[in-house]
């Protein structure tokens, strides 16, 4: 992944969780750094890492929600 893919993830990630919280949680950018950097390593495809961050983010706001 190119660094403006990754750039895009990451404002996909933040622009999720501000729209369903209000706010990033404490360490959800941690998180997000891990699974990004999983990602590209396991050279997952662009369309791919879109699903996986989206879903990593859904889980972080049920989590959130359910506190």
């Amino acid at each position: 992944m190119t660094k403006e893919e990754i750039r895009r993830l990451e404002d996909l990630f933040r622009v999720t969780l501000y729209r369903k919280l209000g706010r990033i949680p404490p360490g959800a950018m941690s998180e997000f750094r891990l699974t990004i950097d999983d990602l590209v390593e396991g050279k997952i495809p662009y369309s791919r890492a879109v699903r996986e961050i989206e879903r990593l983010a859904n889980e972080i706001i049920e989590r959130e929600t359910i506190r």
